[in-house]
């Protein structure tokens, strides 16, 4: 008997039952999404309905919940983030939610992420606890999810959806300080005659979150150091932002006049879009 499970083992047929990796009922999953310069990461485990009520009776109202199955949910910010009204330091936290029978429930973020359940979780180290907006979903969604909707530049809405139930938590990742940090750099790293690029790309992304004074001084200083015909138009934009429509206007022209002389013989794609946009700040003078 001895030497024919000597064999076996030799042959690989029978193994230690604890080397065993098996399907779980809740399986692992994991979401990330970038928010401005913001890496945000959850880390989960997902239980099913299967037929039986949820919240209020499989997940009791008033009482800690791990915010999934198996071990705490974890979820990891690269940066600072607002999470509600509540600011978030950078870090991994062990997500906790406590439910209730009302339109909000308390969401938590523990700084210990070696919790398994509830049980040991210490409140000293909660860092920072928020209230969450539910709302009830169209459809069932039998298998717990996270995920993010609505993301912008710098906003995204974190969402859990289970059973017939939403909670919905704001997040602001305002990477204001970020693109400024990465603007000094930029410009301390470039060569000299690509200085004017790294201000004309900060211009243009002032320009699309409204950051109009700063986007001005940017753009100026690119176009100080060279001029083109989209440094030109982004400079446009920037005034008609601040409400100069007249000097808007003369960039929107210059901006014409160098992109034709840029595309030569061939015709100028955006001219029409800059022409367009002319007639519109005209008729707000």
């Amino acid at each position: 008997m001895k030497n024919l499970l000597a064999l076996l083992f030799a042959f690989g047929i029978v193994t230690k039952s604890y080397c065993q990796e098996l399907p779980k009922p809740s399986p692992k999953a994991s979401i990330s999404q970038r928010v401005g310069l913001t890496d945000i990461y959850v880390s989960y485990s997902r239980p099913s309905k299967k037929g039986r009520e949820i919240f209020g009776a499989l997940v009791p109202n008033d009482i800690l919940w791990r915010a999934g199955a198996n071990e705490a949910t974890l979820f990891r910010t690269t940066s600072d983030i607002i999470v509600g009204n509540e600011k978030l330091p950078k870090g991994t936290y062990s997500l906790f939610i406590i439910p209730s029978s009302a339109d909000e429930w308390k969401l938590i973020f523990n700084s210990d992420t070696t919790l398994r359940g509830t049980s040991d979780l210490k409140e000293e180290n909660n860092v920072t606890s928020i209230s969450c907006a539910i709302s009830k979903t169209e459809s069932v969604t039998e298998t717990m999810e996270y995920r993010f909707l609505n993301v912008t530049m710098s906003t995204a809405d974190f969402i859990l959806e289970w059973d017939v139930l939403r909670m919905t938590v704001p997040i602001l990742a305002d990477p204001t300080n970020q693109v400024k940090e990465n603007i000094k750099l930029a410009l301390k790293e470039a060569e000299k005659d690509e200085k004017w690029l790294v201000y004309r790309n900060a211009a243009a992304y002032a320009r699309d979150t409204k950051m109009t004074d700063q986007g001005l001084e940017w753009i100026k200083q690119s176009i100080e150091l060279k001029d083109s015909w989209y440094g030109e138009w982004i400079y446009a934009e920037l005034l008609a932002q601040s409400n100069d429509m007249k000097t808007a206007t003369k960039a929107g022209m210059q901006a014409i006049d160098l992109g034709k002389e840029e595309y030569k013989e061939k015709p100028f794609p955006y001219e029409s879009r800059i022409e367009n946009a002319i007639n519109e700040w005209n008729a707000q003078k």
